[in-house]
């Protein structure tokens, strides 16, 4: 009460402890009906958890004598137990999970609710995210509009939420299909290449066995013609060749001499 005649303006105090909240919500709620809100949210039966070890803040109002003028006398003060997992439910679709909402004051508190798809679910006092995801925290202050060195007094606990990725929600994210289109994407360009060098081979191959050929046709004709008679030989291919295609008459010629050559051998 001394520190809300102090600074007249509603705040958040420390997190109730579980006595505190049972004795608040008693005033409000019966037992049955404090465990059956939370059941709303979650399933408590699964977690073996009782509406009264679940986590509240307490938000204090100031009642001024002039609602409109907040130097006038306190008359009274309304306090509100919010519960968090009320506020954390439903906000996200269904199948996003392992994130993790630690929610943080600045008198040295801290609980931590497990964000699964549209389900809040209270792990503790405390922080218990993972550690190994700190950098991908991101904070959501309640007092974006207080000044950055705002002092807050004695008593008055500034909240804020934190929230972590883990292990979990990266699994869920994580695919082969990346891996497994890269290595289609390399297999096609080196069955590309391969392709490539082997029709290289070939055509090598084949070229070599025809300049072989035709090297040994033309010692042969060298050999059984006199140097004039294959020269004339030669200059009729030539003037064959201009007429009918060069290529086409070197072939039908190396045929014929491979037949003749053929024929004498078998004689």
């Amino acid at each position: 009460l001394g520190l809300l005649r102090e600074i007249r303006e509603g705040f958040f105090t420390r997190i109730l402890v579980a006595g505190e909240t049972g004795a608040m919500t008693s005033l409000i709620w019966k037992p049955d009906d404090h465990q059956a809100f939370h059941e709303s949210f979650v399933d408590w039966n699964k977690t073996a958890l009782d509406a009264s070890e679940t986590a509240h803040g307490a938000f204090i109002q100031p009642v001024f004598e002039d609602p409109l003028d907040s130097t006038s006398k306190l008359v009274g003060y309304l306090i509100v137990a919010l519960a968090w997992d009320a506020y954390l439910t439903n906000l996200l679709p269904d199948g996003v999970e392992g994130l993790y909402c630690v929610v943080k004051n600045t008198c040295g508190q801290s609980l931590t609710y497990r964000l699964t798809g549209n389900k809040a679910y209270f792990m503790g006092r405390g922080d218990f995210h993972e550690t190994a995801y700190d950098s991908t925290e991101y904070v959501i202050p309640f007092d974006k509009l207080r000044p950055d060195n705002y002092d807050p007094p004695e008593g008055q606990c500034i909240f804020s939420f934190h929230i972590y990725s883990s292990k979990e929600f990266e699994d869920t994210y994580r695919s082969n299909v990346v891996v497994l289109l890269t290595c289609i994407v390399a297999g096609a360009f080196c069955f590309l290449i391969a392709s490539y060098f082997m029709y290289d081979w070939f055509v090598r191959r084949r070229n070599s066995k025809i300049v072989l050929v035709a090297a040994k046709a033309s010692e042969i004709v060298s050999s059984l013609f006199p140097r004039n008679v294959r020269d004339r030989l030669y200059e009729e291919n030539t003037m064959h060749g201009s007429e009918h295609g060069q290529n086409t008459f070197k072939n039908d010629f190396h045929n014929e001499e491979k037949l003749r050559l053929n024929t004498e051998a078998n004689q």
